[in-house]
């Protein structure tokens, strides 16, 4: 899903 792919994302930068 679109969504997840974009919560994906913004876990990766949370994580920086």
């Amino acid at each position: 899903m679109i969504t997840d792919n974009f919560q994906k994302i913004s876990n990766f930068f949370d994580q920086q």
